[in-house]
């Protein structure tokens, strides 16, 4: 018979050919449930209302995911807010692969910035709202504004993805709400990679790896810290004002700068399985 040494041998190596098969992965997976009408993006939960969430402890987070013919849509609950103490200028980081590898070469970047009326008003106009008269003074009666954007990484080209005219789908959005005791960050991205650029490049039914990363530091502020701070009074800037900051007391960047210990980055990845269209 076999020695116990040798049969924990055999089994540790059958592990390693099991994990080293194709499509096999050690990460959760999560099965995205079939939505017949197109969700809101409005960072609510409450069209998420009894869908069980997926937990990952290691950054106290819970997801769900949903999806149709054209888009997936995804729920991210952050449970604890400090978490999010760099959010507002790292952003977060969405990346896709149909491979099942964990592929950081394509990303899509989604992130707030806090912009005036005026260039509000632009970037509407830009993706092809025709505002009146009347609707642009009611938005130049208020002076900042939240504006949601992503933009597509590829290595190192980065593209602004915007609303174009014409486009057979819509391109990816994201909402996010600071509650009471969590945050609420609820996403769209289209799946056709050939009718929307920064599509995912998927179909229903079939499986896709996703990766999430957030906070620590920029990579400007990465190298203010190397170069050494000046007096704090001379670098604070005057942040940009809204309603949304104001009741959320954020922090300004030269304050987490000034920060003896650095803000944790978050990572992880998971396995998703669309789901295919119900039968009638």
């Amino acid at each position: 018979m076999m020695d116990r040494k040798c049969l924990y041998g055999i089994a540790a190596w059958l592990a390693f050919l099991i994990l080293a098969l194709p499509g096999f992965s050690k990460d959760k997976t999560a099965e995205s449930l079939w939505t017949k009408t197109p969700l809101t993006i409005d960072a609510s939960a409450e069209d998420w209302s009894g869908q069980p969430l997926l937990a990952d402890e290691g950054t106290g987070t819970e997801l769900a995911f949903r999806n149709d013919a054209d888009y997936l849509y995804l729920l991210l609950t952050v449970k604890d807010k400090e978490h999010l103490s760099t959010f507002d200028f790292t952003g977060m980081s969405v990346y896709f692969n149909t491979e099942g590898k964990k592929n950081k070469d394509r990303q899509l970047r989604f992130f707030r910035k806090i912009v005036k009326a005026e260039e509000l008003i632009q970037t509407l106009e830009k993706s092809g709202q025709t505002l009146s008269d009347e609707r642009k003074a009611e938005l130049l009666s208020k002076k900042n504004y939240i504006l949601y954007q992503c933009e597509l990484i590829e290595g190192k080209k980065v593209s602004p993805v915007e609303a174009l005219p014409g486009a057979e789908l819509l391109p990816p959005m994201f909402k996010a709400h600071t509650g009471a005791e969590k945050a609420f960050f609820e996403f769209r991205i289209p799946l056709d990679r050939e009718k929307q650029a920064a599509g995912i490049g998927a179909t229903p039914g079939g499986n896709i790896k996703v990766g999430f990363e957030w906070g620590g530091l920029t990579e400007e502020m990465k190298a203010r810290r190397l170069k050494g701070m000046m007096a704090e009074s001379e670098l604070r800037p005057n942040p940009p004002q809204s309603d949304e900051y104001v009741d959320r007391g954020l922090r300004t960047q030269t304050d987490i700068e000034m920060s003896k210990t650095s803000p944790k980055k978050y990572f992880f990845w998971l396995d998703v399985k669309l789901a295919k269209p119900e039968q009638p």
